[in-house]
């Protein structure tokens, strides 16, 4: 697979901060995908949203994507903690009119998909 190597600052080292920064989430929509069991560490369901992440953890959010974290990197000044993550995405095979989506901007795996039957794109998340 391919990955998109990002690094984001969140205010907290917990599960739910980091993948609520990672898919744009606000925090209480993050718990709420863990209380919905829809997020899986390493292939099993987590329902902790104040969990700690490992470094080389795989995280999968059902509808939004999945991605391998990378650790925590730095502190900041003011405290706050430097994550990195290595995103997976795969090329798309459309092949009419690819479009040029920014793999920084992270969408729902359904809104994608939704995009690539309308113009067609470059890249999918996985």
């Amino acid at each position: 697979p391919q990955f998109l190597e990002e690094e984001f600052v969140v205010s907290s080292n917990r599960c739910d901060a980091i993948i609520a920064k990672a898919y744009k989430l606000s925090r209480t929509r993050s718990t709420e995908l863990f209380h919905a069991g829809k997020i899986f560490v390493n292939g099993r369901q987590y329902d902790r949203n104040s969990g700690i992440l490992k470094s080389g953890d795989i995280v999968s959010v059902r509808g939004f994507g999945k991605f391998v974290f990378r650790g925590f990197l730095q502190e900041t000044k003011k405290g706050r903690i430097r994550v990195g993550i290595a995103r997976y995405v795969r090329e798309c095979k459309a092949r009419s009119n690819p479009c040029d989506q920014d793999l920084g901007v992270l969408t729902p795996k359904s809104y994608h998909a939704r995009k690539q039957k309308e113009q067609g794109c470059k890249y999918i998340y996985e």
